[in-house]
């Protein structure tokens, strides 16, 4: 078969939505690899479309100062079509351009992009909001193949779906009830609400129905529980796991949620891939917008100030960092999405 080597190497969302490109060339007959960063790298275990996952890390230590490692690498792959869905970063540029590979596709390249001979590739994202994931398409569609739709792909296998089963079994989840997740955080690359505003929407939750909650995120994050009502963090239907697990055990946890407050951010992509309904709070400004970012499912619901008030802010606080949305999303809006989720009234 011919060889397809994509290479991704920012963000677990972004690699995720990587993934209906990886199917549309393996349908059509690729073999594809992937190099990522190394902590990426379980994304793809499982996964049918992936042949292999390569970590940055091991191939060329020290990229991108060393991305002539990188281009040594691709040379001897044995590869026909080289794909660079982010390469704003040149070195990737350079190592593609002396791979020696003549089929080379670049999206987000610039300049550099053209200097070096790709094939470029504009999202034009401001101009025509669409799904991230079709943005990528993009890539398929200039090499001449075929799509397999949108769909995102994560696949939790019945050993993992036993361990997270329990995980949460020693932390008190006897099955009998829903299982609800709460995701706070998202490294800062979109609005996102409060930390405490988390914490009064699980308050509600305990409150108002008889869900068990799991907060999830990475271990640098769990200072924003810090304010979280204290009846919470103690309440026996509530399960703190944020920090406590690895990649692979996020998702089969979150295969298992009835519902998940999470917003844009990579957890809420795996929430897409594993049929999951969500709740978020996203922003209206055109290039953070639902429309791009959200869940493709087709069980995500999105709570959000409208447009106007986005470009009115954005314009009063030019270069400021995202928003907290200025009190035009609430907890108690989320909380009743979710309820309405649970069918809880």
């Amino acid at each position: 078969m011919k060889k397809a080597i994509i290479v991704r190497l920012d963000h677990l969302g972004d690699l995720l939505l990587t993934t209906p490109l990886a199917r549309a060339l393996h349908v059509q007959g690729w073999t594809v690899e992937l190099v990522t960063p190394g902590w990426l790298r379980p994304l793809f275990e499982n996964n049918p479309h992936v042949a292999a996952a390569h970590a940055i890390e091991e191939i060329a230590p020290g990229f991108p100062a060393t991305w002539r490692g990188l281009a040594r690498w691709l040379r001897g792959g044995d590869c026909e079509m080289i794909l660079l869905p982010n390469a704003n970063q040149r070195q990737q540029l350079f190592a593609s351009l002396f791979s020696g590979v003549s089929r080379r596709y670049a999206m987000w390249s610039g300049v550099w992009g053209r200097l070096t001979l790709h094939h470029c590739l504009r999202s034009s994202l401001r101009e025509r909001p669409r799904p991230f994931a079709d943005v990528l398409l993009d890539l398929a569609r200039a090499a001449g193949v075929a799509t397999d739709g949108l769909s995102l792909d994560f696949v939790v296998t019945e050993a993992e779906t036993a361990t997270a089963r329990e995980w949460l079994k020693q932390r008190g989840f006897d099955g009998s009830a829903p299982l609800v997740g709460v995701h706070p955080g998202c490294a800062g690359n979109t609005c996102n609400l409060p930390p405490e505003e988390y914490g009064a929407i699980t308050d509600q939750l305990l409150d108002r129905s008889r869900a068990v909650v799991v907060a999830t995120g990475s271990a640098d994050e769990r200072a924003l529980l810090s304010a979280w009502p204290e009846r919470v963090k103690n309440s026996p239907r509530f399960i703190n796991g944020v920090g406590e697990l690895s990649l692979r055990q996020l998702g089969a946890v979150i295969a298992q949620f009835a519902a998940y407050v999470v917003p844009s951010t990579g957890p809420l992509h795996i929430a897409s891939a594993l049929n999951v309904a969500t709740v978020s709070s996203f922003c209206g400004w055109s290039t953070l917008s639902s429309t791009i970012w959200g869940n493709q499912n087709g069980r995500g619901e999105v709570l959000g100030p409208p447009l106007s008030s986005c470009e009115a802010w954005r314009a009063a606080n030019p270069g400021a960092p995202n928003c907290d949305f200025r009190g035009e999303v609430t907890w108690a809006q989320i909380a009743d999405r979710v309820l309405r989720i649970l069918g809880t009234t």
